[in-house]
């Protein structure tokens, strides 16, 4: 009986570090899935130079630029974002959901996202 009641104390004065570290490896394994199956690419191409005429114009990419920096940054950011909206602005997943049905359509319709 007292190993048992000596166990319950020191794990119930643990509990916070352990929720906590459980907390962390599961936005872990959430960023992870959200970069493997989040699919976000901006279609924006920028020219390069001046056009002249009889010479193939250049353009940059902004995926181009942005899979160099970081690969799936941008479902990451878009992660981070959610993250944020819950824990600091208290919204719940019908809001989350709504926003992200909007920003999906808009940004698909003027042709940032494809």
């Amino acid at each position: 009986h007292k190993l048992g009641t000596s166990v319950i104390d020191t794990l119930s004065k643990s509990m916070g570090l352990i929720s906590e570290c459980a907390s962390m490896v599961g936005v872990t394994v959430i960023t992870g899935l959200a970069a493997t199956f989040v699919k976000m690419n901006v279609n924006i191409e920028f020219a390069a130079g001046a056009a002249e005429e009889g010479v193939k114009q250049s353009t940059v990419s902004i995926q181009g630029m942005l899979d160099n920096i970081a690969p799936k940054l941008l479902p990451m950011l878009y992660l981070l974002l959610m993250y944020y909206l819950i824990k600091k602005r208290n919204w719940n997943t019908y809001q989350l959901v709504i926003l992200t049905i909007v920003v999906g359509v808009v940004l698909s319709v003027c042709g940032v996202l494809v």
